[in-house]
């Protein structure tokens, strides 16, 4: 839970000028009363992630709309092997691992073969280690062309 917006600050104040204690070690306890200020405290708290959530919503929406894009510019970097000719790379990795070759092997094979990652110049067996993590990953989604 975070105390850092003006709204959540602004009613702890409030609690502690009528004297009620937000600061209690024993705020677990199972007196009504600290019953009572756990449960407040959560609402705020809940309202302030839902305000959040659709500023953040709100924002992604505008963002699509101005770009004329609905490919989601906005939600940062796509990870490897949603764009065109990395899913063929990726299958290749995967292809390699179940040889039985490990990160560096793999590396080293793409890096001979010519095939380039999408940032640097060559392979890494960090990068090989990531790539797989992810797409073995059972909640992973697969890339829709």
């Amino acid at each position: 839970m975070g105390f850092d917006s003006p709204r959540t600050c602004r009613i702890i104040l409030a609690c502690c000028r009528h004297h009620i204690s937000v600061n209690e070690p024993d705020l677990c306890s199972d007196d009504p009363s600290r019953i009572l200020m756990r449960q407040m405290l959560g609402a705020f708290f809940q309202y302030e992630k839902t305000l959040l959530v659709a500023k953040l919503r709100g924002a992604r929406q505008r963002m699509r709309a101005s770009s004329g894009q609905l490919r989601g510019g906005c939600e940062g970097r796509k990870p490897f092997g949603t764009r065109n000719g990395e899913p063929e790379i990726v299958a290749r990795i995967l292809a390699l691992k179940a040889s039985g070759m490990v990160y560096n092997s793999i590396a080293e094979t793409l890096n001979s073969e010519g095939l380039k990652p999408r940032k640097g110049q060559k392979w890494y067996a960090s990068v090989v280690r990531d790539i797989l993590r992810r797409a073995e990953s059972p909640i992973t989604s697969k890339p829709t062309a």
